[in-house]
């Protein structure tokens, strides 16, 4: 997409240095009691498998920038509060999948978008995943190889396909979002699609079937109401990514952020974006809650794994919520009003109030 020419009024200014007078004006992703885990891991047990991850991810991690990057990836923060993605209540080598993947894609990420051919290189792992293995993979390729042997350990029957499809649309937009990024001409509806299936939410939300032990028929997971909810949760995922990195990207001029698209294409200053992206949270959470009563009319026998699949889903969310509202890589830099002497500070918080929590 083109760069943002004024993406601030004059009043505005992205520094790294604050006035010490200046106030804060929280923005902050407000999610009920209810989607939080309620038996967390101990902070130990996060660095212990954050050490496991830095073991896997040897082959890599070849220069001190590498290792610098691995640290402030945080990966004993995956989980938020809970420390290990879905707490004491879900299963701990599924957890361990999903960190292997995270780990592994944020490293990546970085090679990938400077790879010379990276369609070559995404062909190669879309093979591995659809059964033809590499004896002599290295690299990123042999620990990509090993997140896909572990997925299909731990997937069972019609779960180690839909794994499939989840990972080959992820790495579609991944090739797609590179391509963007050289186009001066994408409209919002695109970058959106794009944007939200390279989060990787979608497949990490697959993985939710090995964390939770439910495995839901398609009759289930293909209902409207079912693909709603996932939707509702890849947009609040990508939103609270792109709200927290959006000083960042303001000050690199990163027309891929979303956010800045939708200043650049409606014309819109800093807070009425930020007012929209709040009230596109609060729809997110309202939808999966509400969504979740019409499917629990419809589930039958099956209400008490459709509640279990949906509590770990919320887990998974708001435990990578938290960790995105954490980074120091996003909160290194601030936005500025220096006409109200405030700066703009993001966070995801966890209230008590009852209004959301009952689901049943």
């Amino acid at each position: 997409m083109a760069l943002l020419t004024r993406p601030l009024d004059s009043s505005f200014q992205v520094a790294d240095v604050v006035p010490t007078t200046y106030t804060a004006r929280v923005i902050a992703f407000d999610f009920p009691s209810s989607w939080a885990v309620q038996e967390p891991y101990s902070e130990a047990d996060a660095l212990r498998l954050e050490s496991d991850m830095r073991e896997w991810l040897a082959p890599v991690l070849t220069t001190p920038a590498l290792h610098k990057r691995f640290l402030a990836a945080n990966a004993a923060g995956y989980g938020g509060h809970a420390r290990i993605v879905g707490g004491r209540g879900g299963h701990y080598d599924a957890a361990v999948l999903v960190t292997k993947f995270v780990v592994l894609f944020t490293i990546w990420d970085d090679f990938i978008e400077t790879a010379s051919d990276p369609s070559s290189h995404i062909a190669a792992i879309k093979r591995m995943v659809d059964g033809k293995r590499d004896p002599h993979a290295q690299g990123f390729l042999a620990l990509w190889q090993d997140y896909i042997a572990h997925a299909e350990r731990l997937h069972r029957g019609p779960s180690v396909e839909r794994f499939r499809r989840a990972f080959h649309a992820w790495l579609d937009s991944i090739l797609e979002e590179l391509i963007l990024a050289h186009d001066d001409d994408v409209d919002l509806a695109t970058l959106w699609r794009v944007r939200k299936t390279s989060m990787s939410t979608y497949l990490l939300l697959v993985h939710v079937e090995a964390i939770s032990g439910v495995s839901l028929p398609d009759k289930i997971l293909q209902r409207n109401e079912m693909q709603q909810i996932f939707d509702h949760l890849a947009v609040d995922h990508r939103l609270l990514n792109e709200l927290v990195s959006l000083p960042k990207d303001i000050l690199g001029q990163e027309a891929g952020n979303v956010l800045l698209a939708t200043m650049q294409t409606k014309r819109w200053d800093i807070q009425t974006t930020l007012n929209d992206a709040m009230q596109q949270h609060k729809a997110c959470v309202a939808g999966v809650d509400a969504l979740q009563k019409k499917l629990k009319v419809v589930a039958g026998s099956l209400k008490g794994d459709l509640t279990r699949f949906l509590d770990f889903t919320r887990h998974l969310i708001l435990g990578f919520e938290e960790w995105h509202a954490n980074a120091k890589r996003y909160s290194k830099v601030k936005i500025i009003d220096h006409k109200s002497e405030t700066f703009y500070t993001f966070r995801v918080q966890v209230h008590d109030s009852n209004q959301h929590d009952n689901v049943e």
